[in-house]
C-alpha cells in the first residue's frame, strides 16, 4: 500500500465518538491537524501504521483507553504518471492501488508502436524500477496486471522494428510483438517473398553497431537452401535486397537502405 503523503486528504475517525471525525490534509511538513492530538506526523507511514500509531497517542496522552482509530485517505495527492507509448500520457489521480491495464486503459490504450515492456518506478526506490511484459491483449499476459500506486511512474516501451526494403513484394517495418525469434528468412516472408529481379546474394543486413552501422553479408541463396545458417534478426535491423542489375545501389548498401526505409508501412509482426 502506497504510503501517506503531503498533499493528501485524510478522514480521522474514533470508533464510538463521532464527534471526533475529521477531515484533514496533510502538509508540506507531512503533518495534519487532528483533534485531541493537534499537529501529527504522517507522511510516510501507511494508513495501518498511522491508525496504530494515533490509537497510542490517544493512550498515552490519557484521552482514551481502548480507542478504535480509522483512517482513510479521501484524496490522494499524487497520481500515477503514465508515460511512452499511450494514447493520452499524463498524470492520472487515482485512490489508491490499481491494476496496471487498468491504468493504460483510462489513458486510452497502447499505441500502434506500443512494445511488451513496461517500467514502472516507485517514489521508495526510484534507483531500482521494475520491468513488466505485457501484451496488447491482456488475456495473454495475466501476470503483467501488476499493481501500480500513487506516485509510480509508468513508461510504456516502443516496440522494436525490422526493416526489409529493397526487392521484396512488400517492403515494410515489422513492429515486434515480443522477443521471440526473427530471422532473415522470416522478414523476407513477412515481406511476401522476393521480386523476380532480386539478387539474392547481394542481400545485405544493416545493423547498429558500437561505431555506427555496418554492413553484414547475407548468402541468402544458402540460407534458402539450408546450405547456411540463417541469421536471427535485433530490432533495428535493416534487410535490404538490391536488384539484379542496379550494381551500384548494390554496392552503396547502407546509403540506399536507409534511403529506402523512409516511408515504408509499420505492421505488426507476430510469431
Amino acid at each position: 500500500m502506497s504510503p501517506l503523503a503531503p498533499g493528501d486528504v485524510i478522514e480521522f475517525s474514533v470508533y464510538g465518538i463521532p464527534e471526533l471525525t475529521q477531515k484533514a490534509r496533510i502538509n508540506s511538513t507531512g503533518v495534519a491537524y487532528l483533534p485531541l492530538l493537534n499537529e501529527v506526523q504522517l507522511a510516510g507511514m501507511t494508513t495501518e501504521a498511522a491508525q496504530k500509531n494515533l490509537e497510542e497517542q490517544l493512550v498515552s496522552g490519557g484521552f482514551l483507553k481502548a480507542p478504535h482509530v480509522n483512517l482513510t485517505v479521501i484524496e490522494y495527492a499524487n497520481g500515477i504518471s503514465l508515460l511512452g507509448e499511450v494514447a493520452r500520457p499524463g498524470v492520472y489521480p487515482v485512490g489508491g492501488a490499481r491494476r496496471l491495464y487498468d491504468v493504460i486503459a483510462s489513458a486510452g490504450g497502447l499505441t500502434q508502436n506500443a512494445g511488451t515492456v513496461v517500467t514502472i518506478s516507485h517514489p521508495s526506490h526510484p534507483d531500482k524500477p521494475e520491468a513488466v511484459t505485457i501484451a496488447r491483449d491482456p488475456s495473454k499476459s495475466p501476470e503483467g496486471n501488476v499493481l501500480v500506486s500513487p506516485g509510480d511512474t509508468v513508461v510504456v516501451s516502443k516496440a522494436g522494428v525490422i526493416y526489409v526494403v529493397g526487392e521484396v513484394i512488400q517492403p515494410s517495418g515489422f513492429l515486434m510483438d515480443s522477443d521471440g525469434s526473427f530471422t532473415v528468412l522470416k522478414a523476407i516472408a513477412m515481406a511476401h517473398g522476393l521480386n523476380r529481379d532480386a539478387k539474392k546474394d547481394a542481400t545485405k543486413l544493416i545493423r547498429k553497431g558500437p561505431n555506427g552501422l555496418v554492413e553484414i553479408p547475407v548468402p541468402l541463396s544458402k540460407i534458402m537452401s539450408a546450405k547456411a545458417s540463417d541469421i536471427e534478426l535485433h530490432p533495428d535491423d535493416i534487410v535490404f535486397v538490391p536488384n539484379n542489375a542496379a550494381k551500384t545501389a548494390a554496392r552503396r548498401g547502407v546509403d540506399t537502405a536507409l534511403s529506402l526505409i523512409t516511408g515504408v508501412t509499420l505492421v505488426r509482426a507476430t510469431r
